[in-house]
């Protein structure tokens, strides 16, 4: 019987230190995850880390013109500081974070602001994105190694594990279905202005007229076909005449103004898409985020179009039914469209984001 009890206890000792063995993996994995990098610069990341057409780059280059501060990614000691053929102006930075060692990289900098032996704090201003050493264009090349850089670069880590949350983003304002006739109109106080649209692409059709006095604001609407486009009793003053586009798709036609002080003609295109002026790059096997916000129209329905400029190959998704993350891309530039899928116009603001 006591050989029994024995037997039991060395059971459930062992279970014990195996439940405890987990519980401890489990403390390790969170303490991975909680790991505190933030993004060293602004910028596009332009290439990934040991990618299939790099395989012997050990980080990921970051890109942008201008004047960009490069910041330490979390706080640590200077372990280099120092112009290397390759690298550059490089400095090399030690940090020990949930008692875990590492040491990161920031690698062809225009020069440096820190020492060797020097403590920095997160986000600290290290140096100046440059083209230094080993570069073409100006790009930062940061590498984080898990403990220790080596020369071999065996400890080498994917930054973007680390840092991908943390990845900045391009924002614009967009707007689609409507477009401001490139002329504006004067009309007396009292008169009537007339707007007539003709020779339309789409039928039936619904296209909202909007008058606007460029100096106070205010605005008066007729749309058409359901109301005839003719604005009597004007307050006299000149106006931005804008065309909005009530159905769904693109719209085309012609367009004449009359007002009392003489009669203007033009063509007018209305598009349900656009393109934003900044594309994108991508690294192979990275992820592009695209998120809208402050929309003005409720419930909306956009479809998100990433088209690489190289290939012509594109790749879509739908919001909201959808999430706007497109992950796994094959590399390269990319032109983001956006496609307006409900009736009438809709304008907000996208923000676009790789890691």
């Amino acid at each position: 019987m006591k050989r029994v009890f024995k037997l039991l206890g060395c059971l459930a000792l062992v279970m014990v230190f195996s439940f405890m063995g987990i519980q401890m993996d489990l403390l390790v994995n969170r303490a991975e995850a909680a790991v505190d990098f933030i993004r060293p610069a602004e910028g596009t990341i332009t290439s990934g880390f040991r990618t299939p057409d790099r395989p012997t780059h050990h980080g990921i280059d970051i890109a942008k013109s201008g004047t960009v501060s490069i910041k330490a990614s979390a706080a640590g000691t200077v372990s280099r500081s120092y112009l290397s053929s390759s690298y550059g102006n490089v400095v090399f930075v030690k940090h020990t974070i949930n008692g875990t060692a590492y040491e990161t990289v920031y690698a062809h900098m225009r020069d440096r602001a820190v020492s060797e032996g020097q403590k920095v704090s997160q986000g600290q201003h290290l140096g100046y994105m440059g083209a230094t050493g080993d570069a073409t264009g100006q790009h930062l090349h940061f590498e984080i190694h898990k403990p220790e850089w080596t020369s071999s670069k065996q400890y080498a880590v994917d930054p973007m594990k680390y840092i991908g949350k943390d990845s900045g983003g391009t924002s614009a304002s967009f707007s689609m279905g409507s477009v401001n006739l490139k002329q504006q109109v004067t009309a007396g106080a009292g008169s009537t202005v007339s707007v007539k649209l003709s020779s339309l692409s789409q039928s039936p059709y619904s296209v909202k007229i909007r008058l606007t006095n460029v100096d106070t604001g205010n605005y008066t609407e007729e749309t058409v076909p359901s109301q005839d486009g003719v604005f009597t009793g004007m307050r006299g003053g000149t106006y931005r005449v804008t065309l909005y586009q009530m159905n769904k798709g693109n719209i085309s036609g012609a367009v004449t103004v009359k007002t009392d002080k003489g009669t203007y003609s033009d063509n007018f295109s209305i598009s349900s898409s656009h393109t934003l002026s900044q594309q994108v790059t991508a690294p192979a096997g990275s992820t592009i985020s695209v998120k809208l916000s402050s929309i003005s129209q409720s419930p909306y329905n956009i479809r998100i179009r990433l088209t690489n400029v190289a290939t012509g190959n594109y790749t879509e998704e739908t919001v909201p039914s959808q999430d706007g993350v497109f992950t796994g891309m094959r590399g390269g530039t990319y032109k983001v469209t956006l496609y307006q899928l409900n009736s009438g116009p809709v304008s907000g603001k996208v923000t676009v984001s790789n890691y």
